[in-house]
């Protein structure tokens, strides 16, 4: 039968997407694999559809699926285990608990491939779907070598992620119910503060004006519980970051760029993992979802706002060290207001962010501080921000 054109034949077929690789972990890889074994026997391509609480298995060997089953988690996953072939390839979306899956079966596989969703999703699409025809798919793109393989972080670097994105939802949740009690204000007709509710002062006379009504001013002592609560689980949490930035040599060269503390540096690094898979700033760029959308078909050649693809914790971290270190008289301060006098002040920040993130690859990549900041401002924040966590004090907690 003839070749489509443009096609080349299945055994000297590498997929390259030149436009679209965003860095080592989402790029087009070559899991091909050797038909026969060497032990003699056929390769075997295992896709798997992973659930809350059971996995949905396809099992391929020569072009057919010869059998599937479904392993309940947790209690089934040892006979699993003890199913597979030091021969066999294994293939899972990402999803939550991807990565733990990987650490149990890897060692028992010869490959174990956690594969991108949004490159899978297209080519599962059926009039039926079910778990079965989607653990197919995944087995048939893994055998064809039409997987896009995701990087797995290790174990510790997945545990540090845990710990920041923990520390950024209880500082969402600190911010609501700040927000709820401006609320209350709101609704009694109350002066609105400048700064922060939660003074000793402003709480005064909040519990004044709300006293002559006792279910308000219940409400109102409840959010000062709540908001008290969170406030020290997050001094705890940013005490804990501090002191790993101590022993982290890449915390500490990020430490000397103006914008970044504790969180902020321990952020980037939970979230960039091995500062090799990029190969250049635009793919930590890209990763971050800090490059414009690109469409081109034809002879047009359309360009839109950021892609917001990648890590969003990222891209958060980054925005908020950039509006810090533009306080701060240097290269990217001139470079913002350079950009704001002709276009609006949204895009010149967000530019300001991925220049930055240039800035935080470039440290990383040659492990070399960074040179623009004065050596005695330096000096003064790196003794501030990695000796806050033994003095602990509130006034003492240095920025993000």
């Amino acid at each position: 039968m003839p070749l489509a054109v443009g096609f080349e034949p299945a055994e000297r077929m590498t997929v390259r997407d030149e436009s679209a690789s965003m860095c080592l972990e989402h790029e087009e890889m070559d899991v091909r694999a050797l038909p026969i074994g060497e032990q003699g026997g056929p390769v075997r391509f295992l896709g798997i559809d992973s659930h809350k609480h059971y996995l949905v298995v396809a099992v391929l060997e020569q072009g057919k699926v010869v059998e599937r089953f479904r392993v309940e988690l947790p209690h089934e996953l040892d006979s699993f285990r003890l199913k597979l072939r030091p021969k066999d390839q294994l293939v899972v979306e990402a999803t939550s608990n991807c990565f733990r899956l990987h650490d149990e079966l890897a060692p028992h596989v010869d490959r174990f491939v956690v594969a991108n969703p949004a490159q899978t999703r297209g080519a599962a699409a059926h009039a039926a779907k079910t778990d079965n025809r989607c653990a197919e798919t995944l087995a048939r793109l893994l055998a064809a070598g039409f997987t896009r393989e995701v990087w797995v972080p290790p174990p510790h670097v997945r545990s540090l992620r845990h710990l920041v994105e923990q520390r950024r939802h209880l500082s969402v949740l600190r911010g609501s119910a700040s927000q709820r009690v401006r609320a209350v204000m709101q609704q009694e007709l109350l002066e609105p503060f400048k700064g922060s509710v939660f003074n000793d002062k402003n709480l005064g006379f909040l519990a004044g004006a709300l006293a002559r009504d006792p279910h308000m001013r219940k409400c109102f002592d409840s959010q000062v519980l709540t908001h008290d609560s969170l406030d020290r689980e997050i001094v705890a949490l940013d005490k804990h970051l501090a002191e790993w930035c101590k022993h982290s040599e890449e915390a500490q060269l990020l430490l000397t760029a103006p914008g970044i503390g504790p969180v902020v540096a321990c952020t980037l690094i939970a979230q960039i993992g091995d500062i090799a898979r990029f190969a250049s700033p635009g793919h930590l760029c890209s990763y971050a979802g800090l490059v414009p959308r690109v469409e081109l078909s034809g002879m047009s050649s359309r360009r839109g706002p950021i892609t917001r693809a990648g890590r969003s914790t990222l891209r958060w971290a980054v925005s908020i060290a950039a509006m810090n270190a533009i306080r701060v008289p240097g290269p990217l301060r001139d470079f913002k207001l350079r950009l704001q006098e002709r276009r609006p002040k949204g895009v010149a920040m967000t530019a300001a962010a991925r220049k930055f993130l240039v800035i935080v690859w470039r440290i990383l990549t040659y492990c070399e501080p960074y040179r623009d900041a004065p050596a005695d401002r330096t000096r003064r924040k790196l003794h501030r921000c990695l000796s806050w966590g033994r003095r602990g004090k509130r006034r003492d907690r240095p920025k993000l």
